[in-house]
């Protein structure tokens, strides 16, 4: 680092000489020092050693502008001309500390310069940029505006204020509308006059009296059911859906079909032109007296209707103060019938009883006697308290959720709740079936 004042005194020559030096010494270090030279020049530079910046001084010669950083980075400038970066090179933005960066880079060949120019105030939220096709940038709702369209083709959301909607229009014709209510309220040709033929999924028809086999058309019928997927005669007051069937019938029965319809108000299964199964109008599945339930092959006696199936667990104990290290139950029921699996392993006895299996997912039917309403059996066990001669055998107790392990002992006859067969550490998995109310 070297300072000089830029002028060369008078003196013996190694004085002189030295002068000289220390001048040519100063110019090459720009003047580097932590404090600005003694004296100075207008358009003089200095190397700041202390701020780490290379300073020029001003026309004025009364202070000093700052150039750049000693380490050849650059601090906040201003340019008051275009800046180029030749050869695709990017104009990178680097994250907090400076270890990643995203960057904008001009493609690979441009066929003439463009200039975007950027809107004066930003946009709103969710807002996006859009040209106006002459590089002018402007802020529009995502996607550009309202509408997208090609040609006379295009889908375009309307809001004056209180007729909110969307549509869409194909080769200049409106073929679809959502209103502000959410309703689909045309599909077709003509959006104020509802006609047959708008959804056919089968072959085309331009005689509107006639359907065939399949979903045909979408229909209007009265005030009080202004939509249907309708499958009969257009002339037909009755509206269904129906999968294959003769259409000029409103009834089951016809070849292989499904048909939901809307002047009886029930649904039906047929095949071979023989019903097979019907969910009645008396709720969404027919039921015993009318409280739910599915009936088969035109079978309408109450007691004959499916009316539940059902999944899930249960936790089977054998009561009192016992604990467990296996607990584990699951269940199937379908209509009155039940279905259960089970696995149980006590830790300790405590007060439960050693001849039970106890906590059934449904209370058994009172049967009109004593008998058992159920029952089942012990699959695979070990370490049980009491050695038996048979495969131990489990009866549900009438109106409750508890059953009896029976066991056939050395000394026994017949099966039998006589004998403990739970003690600690006795595990066992079994099954049960038995019917509830």
């Amino acid at each position: 680092m070297a300072q000089a004042d830029g002028v060369v005194a008078n003196g013996t020559g190694s004085a002189v000489r030295a002068d000289i030096n220390g001048q040519l010494a100063a110019l090459f270090t720009n003047h580097s020092g932590s404090t600005e030279p003694a004296t100075t020049y207008s358009f003089q530079t200095w190397a700041d050693t202390n701020t780490n910046t290379l300073k020029l001084r001003n026309s004025s010669n009364d202070g000093w502008v700052q150039l750049a950083r000693l380490d050849g980075q650059f601090d906040a400038k201003t340019f008051n001309s275009n800046v180029t970066l030749n050869a695709q090179s990017d104009l990178r933005f680097a994250d907090s500390d400076s270890s990643n960066w995203v960057a904008f880079q001009a493609p690979a060949t441009v066929a003439s310069n463009v200039t975007w120019t950027l809107p004066s105030a930003d946009g709103t939220a969710d807002q996006a940029l859009v040209t106006n096709g002459s590089g002018t940038l402007t802020w529009a709702d995502s996607g550009g505006g309202d509408n997208i369209t090609e040609g006379n083709t295009s889908a375009e959301v309307v809001d004056t204020g209180s007729d909110g909607h969307f549509k869409v229009i194909t080769e200049g014709t409106e073929r679809l509308r959502i209103d502000s209510d959410g309703v689909i309220t045309s599909i077709g040709p003509s959006p104020a006059t509802p006609v047959y033929e708008n959804f056919l999924l089968t072959d085309s028809q331009t005689n509107s009296t006639t359907k065939r086999a399949g979903i045909s058309c979408i229909h209007y019928n009265t005030a009080e059911e202004p939509f249907a997927l309708v499958h009969a005669a257009a002339s037909s007051s009755s509206n269904s859906l129906r999968i294959g069937g003769n259409p000029s019938t409103t009834t089951a029965n016809t070849a292989t079909e499904i048909l939901f319809h809307t002047a009886s108000n029930n649904t039906t299964t047929a095949s071979s032109s023989t019903e097979r199964m019907r969910i009645t109008s008396d709720a969404y599945l027919r039921m015993a007296s009318g409280s739910g339930g599915i009936q088969f092959g035109g079978d309408t006696a109450d007691a004959n209707a499916l009316d539940d199936y059902e999944e899930g667990t249960w936790t089977p104990t054998i009561g009192g103060t016992a604990t467990y290290n296996i607990q584990w139950g699951y269940y199937i029921k379908v209509g009155k019938l039940v279905q259960c699996w089970g696995g149980l392993r006590p830790s300790s006895m405590g007060t439960g009883n050693a001849r039970v299996i106890q906590g059934l997912p449904f209370t058994a039917i009172a049967s009109p006697n004593s008998t058992p309403t159920g029952g089942g059996h012990i699959v695979w066990c070990d370490y049980s308290a009491t050695a038996f001669y048979n495969t131990p055998s489990i009866s549900v107790i009438r109106n409750t959720t508890n059953t009896d392990i029976n066991l056939k002992t050395g000394s026994s006859v017949i099966l039998q709740n006589v004998a403990d067969f739970w003690r600690a550490n006795n595990r066992a998995n079994f099954y049960i079936t038995y019917q509830t109310n």
